[in-house]
């Protein structure tokens, strides 16, 4: 079973098919992004640019060290 955790401050600014980058809502526009593939994502094929409340598998969230 796939613990979820929601991701802390960060907005979707550009997807892929098997992808989202996303960034900090406070970091500067431009700044390299952070990419996850949306299977860790839950509801991840549903996700579109501008979304903010994200859940993401702790494993994975842990292992890029990102906030939540």
């Amino acid at each position: 079973m796939t613990v979820y955790v929601t991701l802390d401050s960060y907005i979707v600014e550009r997807t892929t098919e098997k992808a989202l980058g996303l960034r900090k809502a406070k970091q500067m526009p431009g700044l390299a992004l952070t990419w996850v593939p949306r299977s860790v994502v839950e509801d991840g094929e549903n996700i579109d640019i501008g979304e903010q409340d994200l859940s993401c598998a702790e494993w994975f969230a842990e292992k890029e060290g990102l906030d939540f």
